[in-house]
């Protein structure tokens, strides 16, 4: 069984939120390349294209989406695409079909809408995409993005203070 409660939060976003206390940040965490991941080709519809390409820039700079969080960010993008998809179909064929007796049910097509808007919206939340994922997040007034590194020096350096 894997283990309780929600899932940690990266340190970036810990940070980000304000936590200073040692036994909350994890200090070892792994780095990873900075660089933004490259769209998979020739997989992503069009819709999810779209979506990789007016957001990966962004989140990149604010340190979000590194390299490693390719094929989650893909598969974010992939499931907006099948529920944009979805809703193009509902919106031409309506909300009611006929099943193969001929009596009126919903959509089919409605519940794959459902299951891909959930699934696209648990993706975002990952990584920061929804107001309520930024929330607790608060960014500096500085002119340039401190790195993970600078945040954590200026994270322990603030217990160093506090501690005395």
């Amino acid at each position: 069984m894997g283990r309780r409660g929600p899932k940690p939060r990266p340190t970036s976003a810990k940070i980000l939120g304000g936590e200073t206390r040692p036994s909350r940040v994890n200090y070892q965490e792994p780095d990873v390349v900075s660089d933004a991941p490259t769209m998979p080709r020739g997989v992503l519809l069009d819709d999810a294209q779209r979506m990789w390409r007016e957001n990966v820039a962004a989140l990149n700079a604010a340190g979000i989406l590194k390299k490693p969080d390719g094929p989650a960010y893909a598969l974010m993008c992939q499931h907006y695409g099948l529920a944009m998809a979805a809703s193009r179909i509902l919106r031409d064929e309506g909300l009611m079909a006929e099943d193969e007796r001929g009596l009126p049910r919903k959509n089919p097509v409605h519940t794959i809408l459902q299951q891909n808007s959930a699934a696209f919206l648990r993706y975002a939340a990952h990584f920061g995409m929804t107001p309520s994922a930024r929330a607790g997040m608060k960014i500096g007034d500085d002119a340039e993005q401190l790195s993970l590194a600078e945040l954590l020096f200026a994270a322990v350096q603030a217990n160093e203070v506090g501690g005395e």
